[in-house]
């Protein structure tokens, strides 16, 4: 943010953009595999946290990364679990040591 790299910064999607992405076939997987799992229980709501690595195809375009997912879930008034906030972050590589 400092150095107003706004590529680095994501986007934000609404559900239904999300939604179009999987359903238009822009975005696909082909393999997940989560490596973690955390997950944090309240009376009425649920924090979970995975990191997964993913590999698929966007907009014709293959890819692969490693990255971490947060969900908030919420139950409602009957009883079901919504999905209420959610958010992705790419897990980069550390950089190296300096000399």
């Amino acid at each position: 943010m400092l150095a107003s790299d706004v590529a680095s910064l994501g986007a934000v999607l609404s559900r239904e953009e999300d939604l179009a992405l999987h359903h238009s076939g822009a975005l696909r997987f082909h393999r997940i595999d989560p490596s973690e799992r955390r997950i944090l229980m309240l009376e009425q709501a649920a924090f979970v946290g995975v990191r997964v690595h993913l590999w698929g195809v966007f907009n014709g375009s293959p890819f692969q990364e490693d990255l971490r997912f947060s969900r908030l879930w919420q139950r409602t008034v009957s009883g079901a679990w919504q999905v209420v906030a959610g958010q992705a972050t790419r897990v980069q590589a550390p950089a190296p040591p300096s000399s």
